[in-house]
């Protein structure tokens, strides 16, 4: 997570808290504040206090994840990638200046903690010369394969999408070289839109940093190619392991999807295409993962009207039946909400080109259906092995290799009724063929 003017407002400090020496986490101390998320530095800044008779105390992290982040189900409780480095801070109270002793992200204790909790109220940061940031050979490499491949597949009248699930950002992940993998590909490729299936930040923090971290990740989106398409995954609820600062489903619907309702269409008659993105999680609810009834309604009244001759492609976070669902046993009005869709997939002869999913972590064709149910690995680094539905693959992550990132470029053969997706990252390329009414 890159640093921006739009990024200030991340960085505020959070009255009566204070640093752990020993841990580098949050703890509770009055008469202090500190910026709940750490704020990225270069070698060779400067901090120093805003204003006099301010003291600081600078607690240094390095941008190296640990292990059991990528390689085991586990959630930094505090959305934090970073690996604290005691021997690079400062813990003692001080009006001194502090010079940063290597790339990475610090926290700053301040006392008396003031009134404004802006950062640059409190600490002034004197930033050393910006080294370049050349693109890796990985990514260069990675970005020509996956570009020649695109573009020997591609047909007249497809319609391109860069396609991701689960980026889970948060601070020091590894978000900012997919968002630059992302852009570099766009800029070859022209794709028509981006489709993201939900999940953006993990959903663990206060309802203002989640709020701030979901406008960035779908701002920076927005930016690589205009159009962009989403889900709402059950962690962009904020309500993740118990966290009490939730995010109302109406809140969802606007600001990720810039719609009344957490499901909508989109109709493209000149590919005649018709895409249908739906909710597929209510932390209201007992059955937490599945469909409303007034969205299966929606479903059903909407396939009723598509014109003759187009074909439908289906988004949600959450896969649609409980089979290929590790957290949970039922599917909330999975028969129902499935018997709509393959009574319009049989009245039109398969027009149901596939149902595309997230949030299980891992890529799987699931083909006991009319149509093919296909899950998207997780473009956040991770390859935990354990909570995986039968049937899938979780592919190998190793960070600095072009496996650390994993998404597609998807192009629709609305005509002839397939999918191709092309993988950038860990994973392999895939072919879907839609499934014609027997």
């Amino acid at each position: 997570m890159g640093r921006t003017d739009k990024t200030d407002a991340l960085y505020v400090f959070e009255r009566n808290m204070d640093v752990d020496v020993e841990t580098g986490l949050l703890i509770s101390v009055p008469g202090c504040a500190v910026n709940r998320l750490p704020y990225p530095v270069r070698k060779g800044d400067k901090i120093r206090p805003a204003a006099g008779g301010i003291r600081l105390k600078v607690f240094f992290y390095l941008p190296e994840i640990p292990d059991e982040l990528i390689h085991t189900y586990t959630y930094q409780p505090e959305s934090n990638w970073t690996t604290y480095c005691p021997e690079c801070s400062n813990h003692e109270w001080s009006e001194a200046e502090h010079t940063i002793c290597e790339d990475g992200f610090i926290r700053v204790a301040a006392a008396p903690p003031g009134e404004s909790p802006a950062w640059a109220d409190t600490v002034f940061v004197e930033k050393a010369e910006p080294a370049p940031s050349p693109i890796p050979d990985w990514m260069a490499k990675e970005t020509e394969d996956l570009c020649r491949r695109v573009e020997a597949g591609r047909q007249s009248g497809d319609l391109v999408l860069l396609l991701l699930a689960d980026t889970h950002n948060a601070v020091g992940c590894t978000w900012p070289d997919t968002l630059q993998s992302l852009r570099l590909t766009a800029d070859r490729l022209h794709p028509d839109a981006a489709v993201h299936l939900g999940d953006l930040t993990d959903g663990l923090l206060p309802t203002y940093y989640t709020r701030l971290l979901t406008d960035l990740v779908l701002e920076e989106l927005r930016g690589v190619c205009g159009q962009l398409w989403c889900c709402v995954g059950n962690h962009d609820r904020n309500r993740f392991r118990g966290n009490p600062k939730g995010i109302s489903r109406e809140e969802c619907a606007e600001r990720i999807l810039r719609q009344k309702a957490p499901w909508y269409k989109v109709k493209l008659p000149e590919k005649k295409l018709m895409l249908l993105f739906l909710d597929s999680f209510d932390p209201d609810e007992k059955e937490r993962y599945g469909f409303s009834a007034e969205e299966v309604r929606w479903v059903r009244r909407t396939l009723r009207f598509v014109p003759r001759g187009y074909r439908v492609l289906i988004f949600s976070h959450v896969p649609p039946l409980a089979e290929i669902h590790v957290w949970s046993d039922t599917i909330r009005n999975e028969k129902r909400m499935l018997r709509c869709v393959q009574r319009f997939h049989a009245r039109r002869n398969g027009a149901v080109l596939a149902w595309i999913h997230g949030h299980s972590h891992a890529d799987q064709v699931y083909e006991k259906l009319p149509f093919p149910v296909i899950g998207i690995g997780c473009a956040k680094l991770e390859d935990f092995r354990e909570h995986k539905p039968e049937g899938s693959v979780t592919w190998e992550r190793i960070r600095g290799t072009a496996s650390q990132e994993l998404w597609d470029v998807l192009l629709i053969h609305a005509g002839e009724g397939s999918l191709d997706f092309f993988r950038f990252g860990a994973g392999q390329d895939r072919h879907v063929s839609r499934k014609k009414n027997p």
